[in-house]
């Protein structure tokens, strides 16, 4: 897996998209000696269960999903090594 570079018109974004996850490389607004660098995670899930019961399991599917993604993400940057 490569960095995709953004330019901007004020600096420049690298990202790294998969399985839900994004990793991110900004300059640090107002400091070019600094970079952000960031992770971000979007995962969900429709579910035909009641509310009730969705309140009681999602936090642990989630999770679950959550490492599953990472898991992922690695197995893919392992890939290109």
């Amino acid at each position: 897996m490569k960095w995709n570079h953004e330019p901007k018109t004020t600096d420049d974004r690298h990202t790294m998209r998969a399985h839900g996850v994004t990793l991110s490389i900004d300059d640090a607004s107002g400091d070019a000696s600094r970079r952000w660098q960031g992770l971000v995670m979007s995962l969900g899930a429709h579910s035909t269960k009641p509310a009730f019961d969705c309140l009681k399991t999602w936090p642990r599917e989630a999770i679950q999903k959550a490492r599953e993604a990472l898991d992922s993400f690695e197995a893919s940057l392992e890939n290109e090594s």
